[in-house]
């Protein structure tokens, strides 16, 4: 039903947008997941030369940058003008040097319920990042923290939130909402903010 609700609406209705202060939280996991950073690794394996184990600083660490998008969702809502601030994920795939076989990644995600997936070629885009810090704080749990991805012009499924494990894979996993009939490509709808 919310997958005709929001084909319609995106044809026929307005998307409501919310100032920052107001950022609807979604998650089709039953709570939102405890997650010890002191512990906390993002792991990045699959059909790759050099599997990567990286920290939550290790990754701070790293060459970030910050980018002002609209959070677009199918439910016809939208939050203006977010500041992200992220490593882009083309960096990582660089670190992780992909076989040749590895056409797609697979974000997998805490919680082991969700799950999302890029082309290598969406993956490489220079806005697509991993973010830690919105609006010059870091992410709240409830919105993706340690660690989310923010995939601009698309619908804010293809954004996992608390990021774990990125595999690269031969074949496209769908992820949750694709496997519920949801578009694989999710847009593109762009809004950029200057």
């Amino acid at each position: 039903m919310s997958i005709i609700l929001g084909s319609i609406g995106s044809l026929f209705l307005p998307v409501w947008t919310f100032a920052k202060k107001y950022w609807p939280v979604r998650t089709v996991e039953k709570n939102t997941p405890a997650i010890d950073i002191s512990t906390w690794n993002l792991i990045i394996d699959g059909l790759v030369a050099s599997p990567l184990c990286i920290s939550l600083e290790e990754i701070k660490n790293l060459p970030s940058i910050e980018q002002t998008r609209y959070l677009d969702c199918v439910e016809q809502w939208s939050v203006r003008k977010l500041k992200w601030q992220g490593v882009p994920l083309k960096t990582f795939i660089e670190k992780a040097k992909p076989s040749a076989e590895a056409k797609f990644l697979t974000f997998h995600c805490t919680g082991a319920i969700y799950s999302e997936s890029l082309t290598i070629e969406q993956a490489m885009t220079e806005d697509v990042i991993l973010a830690y810090d919105v609006d010059g704080k870091p992410l709240e749990p409830k919105h993706g923290a340690p660690l989310r991805l923010v995939v601009p012009g698309f619908w804010g499924y293809k954004s996992a939130k608390w990021v774990e494990r990125i595999e690269f894979v031969a074949e496209r996993h769908l992820g949750y909402w694709e496997q519920r009939g949801y578009g694989v490509d999710a847009g593109p709808r762009e809004k950029k903010s200057k």
